[in-house]
């Protein structure tokens, strides 16, 4: 961003902050802050002075991304979603970030106190410098939580202070979305940041004690004289890869750029996590290639990739045990009503069906078994329960078509004709609603 005259996004500006406090090394190997201790920080010197110019481009894709923003309303899936793969492997900081998400939704003043405990914590400082992905609420295209992208809510409530009546009138009444999208990402955010952050500190820790590095006052790291520093940056940022991976953070490859990122999130509900359940397993295998041109870079340090692999394997024996235990439970009588789907052609495979309600748990992983199933078999079983060949190219257009945003997704049902899980695309107010909600 400063290379090309841009303003950089406050979580850029933070990481340069800690970064000009800590200084450089003096001849006499003393630092020299660049940013004196008790001076203003670089978020407050640069915001304060510049403003972000808005193209028409960003206020169209935001325009775009309303009816996602209206989705993300009162969401606190994160758990369930980002955070399950994760918290497989590390269940009791799985637990220990619930509480702290949900009470920071309600409170400005804890969200705040919880990321300062994250800010200056001893490890934050190597955790940025080696990619670990911490999101600030509201803080735009790179540095939020994708799942709240768009500021039209928020830019709409701040009309209030205009002397316009229209105006001001429509600001107000865009205060009530606005606060509940706040609450929402407020929970959501902070729920991952500490989720991520927790297992960070953890491992960093457990390095740390068996002798990997040395972190001295200054933040930095020293490896010792039996590990080279190639290998031991690399075992650090593989660390910050995969819980980013995990977490639904997955990169963008060749398309990681702001007007690239935005026109993605405009026609894809969530491209970043759909790319970290691709790049997920690469965590784990080992190919023997590595498609950088993608981001699929492979994870090659042993200790990273066991912990993936911890991961993967609780997450799957646990899923594959409770799916177990309630469809016992649904066959002797004791939650009637329910069911569990065991076909992996079926659009409801490994969920709870109870009535009208489904229960994923699954973290977004699947829709790739499904597909990969009916791509194997060249059949599918529809939602009301109804087999159906289906070729290769027509199971990757849907698998494409069940990942659109929701008014990208509904143009393509409406022109096909069909919904994503192959039923027929009703033109009732109702279908449409129905649509646009799933």
């Amino acid at each position: 961003h400063l290379l090309m005259g841009e303003v950089p996004y406050t979580s850029d500006l933070r990481v340069l902050d800690s970064i000009f406090r800590r200084g450089v090394k003096g001849p006499d190997g003393t630092r020299i802050a660049l940013l004196p201790e008790g001076s203003r920080s670089l978020i407050d010197i640069v915001e304060g002075q510049v403003k972000r110019n808005v193209t028409n481009w960003e206020r169209a894709m935001d325009l775009l991304n309303v009816p996602r923003a209206m989705l993300t309303m009162l969401d606190y899936s994160a758990p369930l979603r980002q955070g399950i793969l994760l918290g497989s492997g590390h269940p009791t900081q799985w637990g220990s970030s619930l509480y702290p998400g949900l009470k920071a939704a309600f409170s400005v003043k804890h969200g705040k106190l919880l990321g300062e405990s994250i800010r200056n914590d001893n490890y934050y400082q190597v955790s940025q410098e080696f990619g670990l992905y911490i999101a600030e609420p509201s803080g735009g295209l790179n540095a939020s939580e994708e799942a709240f992208l768009g500021n039209i809510f928020r830019n709409v409530a701040s009309l209030r202070q205009s002397t316009n009546l229209l105006k001001k009138m429509a600001g107000y009444l865009g205060t009530i979305p606005g606060g509940i999208l706040n609450w929402s990402e407020r929970g959501y955010t902070t729920y991952l940041n500490k989720l991520r952050y927790d297992v960070y500190k953890q491992t960093m820790h457990n390095w740390e004690k068996a002798g990997k590095f040395a972190l001295d006052d200054d933040g930095s790291i020293r490896f010792p004289s039996n590990v080279s520093p190639e290998e031991g940056t690399r075992e650090l940022r593989e660390l910050s890869m995969w819980i980013n991976r995990a977490t639904g953070r997955g990169g963008l490859g060749p398309m990681e750029n702001a007007t690239m990122i935005r026109g993605l999130n405009a026609t894809f509900f969530a491209p970043r996590f759909i790319s970290s359940r691709v790049t997920g397993p690469m965590s784990v295998i080992q190919p023997g290639v590595s498609l950088k041109w993608a981001d699929l870079d492979i994870i090659h340090t042993p200790t990273v990739r066991s912990m993936a692999l911890r991961s993967y394997t609780s997450f799957v024996g646990t899923g594959a045990t409770m799916m177990a235990l309630l469809d016992l439970g649904s066959k002797s009588g004791f939650f009637p009503g329910m069911s569990i789907e065991s076909d992996p052609r079926s659009t409801d495979f490994g969920r709870i069906v109870w009535g009208n309600q489904r229960l994923d748990w699954w973290g977004g992983h699947q829709p790739l078994v499904r597909y990969t199933a009916q791509a194997l078999t060249g059949q599918a079983k529809t939602g009301s329960g109804n087999m159906m060949d289906r070729n290769t190219f027509d199971t990757s257009m849907r698998l494409v078509q069940s990942k659109l945003s929701p008014l990208v997704g509904l143009a393509v049902d409406i022109k096909t004709g069909r919904t994503f899980t192959g039923d027929v695309m009703e033109l009732s107010s109702g279908s449409i609603v129905n649509q646009i909600y799933n």
